[in-house]
């Protein structure tokens, strides 16, 4: 008992925490004094030694790379690779950094930068001049990449408003800006040309192009203009009588909202009589 107390003491631990080292194994000693870095590379090699024993035991029942593949949902070259005697679960690179074509030369390198800097009267590190070299060359690289790049910015509010008005009616869009934005776009050309064909249709009267339309329009396959149709499809009648004729049921919209907005002011204050008074008496006014 005196002797743990001393190797406690000896080794700056708390007595519990000895005599919690002490009772582990060997195996479970190595894994309590590893990193989290390191357990976790532990953790993965089980898990990846797990599915490969269970890939070869399903290989061993099914005989075929392709099946196992499916059934676990792994890539077959996966299953490929573990099927490999020679593969192992542990990540025998880890650690290792991989060898560079200019790795022989950097001794050199270093000792001709230090050697001329030096003569210049430099008295600083070579990491310093590194990091120097580092930063230049990616600054130099974000030069180059920006000057071989010209940009012209369109607002997306300029785009919107060509749903609504020619283009010589849209301040800061010209048509050879348009026809870019159409190159990047073709989406976009498509949408526009879908509202100015139905833009026409209207204008124009042209009753029998409707159904050539919608078709058009379904081939896009854009969400709100796909609702924007099925909308048109359930009262498709209303929509062509539109189309034909000049008259619309926008007079009886209105006074009906005249009326909503006078009874959303008086709601809760009075009866149907009143309400019937007022509306009287405001068309009566008007």
């Amino acid at each position: 008992m005196l002797k743990d107390q001393l190797l406690a003491k000896q080794f700056h631990l708390d007595s519990r925490v000895y005599n919690k080292i002490n009772a582990f194994s060997d195996k479970e000693r190595e894994i309590y004094f590893m990193t989290k870095k390191e357990r976790k590379q532990l953790e993965n090699a089980a898990r990846k030694m797990a599915l490969l024993n269970e890939v070869r035991a399903l290989y061993k029942k099914v005989g075929s790379m392709r099946k196992v593949a499916s059934i676990i949902g792994i890539s077959r070259k996966t299953v490929s690779n573990y099927l490999d005697e020679n593969f192992s679960a542990s990540n025998s690179q880890k650690g290792n950094k991989k060898t560079s074509i200019i790795d022989p030369y950097k001794c050199f390198i270093n000792e001709q930068i230090e050697k001329g800097l030096r003569e210049r009267g430099y008295n600083g590190s070579s990491s310093t001049i590194r990091h120097f070299i580092s930063n230049k060359k990616k600054e130099n690289e974000i030069v180059k990449e920006k000057s071989s790049i010209k940009y012209e910015y369109v607002d997306r509010s300029t785009l919107l408003k060509l749903l609504y008005k020619r283009i010589d009616k849209v301040p800061g869009l010209t048509e050879s800006t348009l026809q870019k934005v159409y190159q990047r776009e073709p989406s976009y050309k498509k949408i526009i040309l879908l509202v100015d064909s139905f833009r026409e249709l209207m204008k124009l009267k042209k009753i029998d192009l409707l159904d050539t339309w919608i078709k058009d329009a379904s081939n896009l396959q854009i969400d709100e203009i796909n609702s924007f149709i099925n909308g048109m499809l359930r009262d498709i009648d209303a929509v062509k009588n539109a189309i034909i004729y000049d008259y619309n049921n926008g007079l009886a919209e209105g006074k009906v909202n005249k009326v909503k907005v006078t009874k959303r002011i008086m709601y809760g204050r009075c009866g149907f009589e009143l309400l019937k008074k007022k509306s009287l008496r405001l068309e009566f006014w008007h």
